[in-house]
């Protein structure tokens, strides 16, 4: 489904930017290849919160917050 609507998108708006957003299945190999390839599309997975992660944005997500 994606393919086709970036088919059908890209040639409407060549400079437009298409941003992709889906979930953590959306971050399949496949779907992360397709994404990037000319005419490239930009996307965002959303992940589910855990612990390592968190930690390891601790501080990107302190300084953000201005902390």
């Amino acid at each position: 489904m994606l393919k086709r609507l970036g088919k059908r998108l890209r040639p409407a708006g060549p400079a437009t930017l298409v941003l992709v957003r889906g979930d953590r299945h959306c971050a399949s190999p496949e779907v992360r290849q397709w994404s990037e390839e000319p005419p490239a599309l930009s996307s965002v997975t959303g992940w589910p919160r855990n612990a390592v992660f968190q930690e390891g944005a601790r501080e990107v997500v302190e300084q953000a917050n201005g902390a």
